[in-house]
C-alpha cells in the first residue's frame, strides 16, 4: 500500500505542475482574447506581444526615457506600489534587464 501511494504522490509531482502550467497559459490566452474582444483564441496574446514590443521600442528612444524615468519616480512614491513595482522590475531586470545577474547557464558538476 506505501508502494501504491508513492507512486500516487510521485504522479502528482508530475502531473499537477503540468496541468497548472497549461491552465495558467490557457488562461492568459483567453483573458486577452477577452480584453481586446476577439473570439479567434490567441490573437488577443499576439496583440499583446506586438504592443509590449512596440512600448520596448518607444522605451528606447531618448525623449521616451525621460517619460519612463519620470514614471518610476511616480510609482516609487506610492506606499503599496512602490512595493509590488521595485520587486517586479528588479525580478524582471534579473533576467532580461541591461544589468541582467542570470546571463550564463548552469553547468552541471559531474
Amino acid at each position: 500500500m506505501r508502494r501504491i501511494a508513492n507512486y500516487f504522490l510521485r504522479g502528482m509531482l508530475i502531473t499537477v505542475p503540468a496541468l497548472v502550467t497549461f491552465y495558467l497559459c490557457w488562461y492568459a490566452i483567453r483573458w486577452f482574447d477577452d480584453l481586446f474582444g476577439i473570439t479567434i483564441p490567441g490573437v488577443g496574446l499576439i496583440i499583446a506581444l506586438v504592443a509590449i514590443t512596440l512600448i520596448g521600442w518607444l522605451g528606447s528612444n531618448l525623449v521616451t526615457r525621460s517619460l519612463i524615468g519620470s514614471f518610476d519616480e511616480l510609482l516609487a512614491k506610492l506606499p503599496f506600489v512602490r512595493l509590488l513595482y521595485t520587486s517586479v522590475k528588479d525580478l524582471l531586470g534579473a533576467f532580461v534587464g541591461e544589468q541582467r545577474r542570470f546571463n550564463r547557464p548552469v553547468r552541471a558538476r559531474i
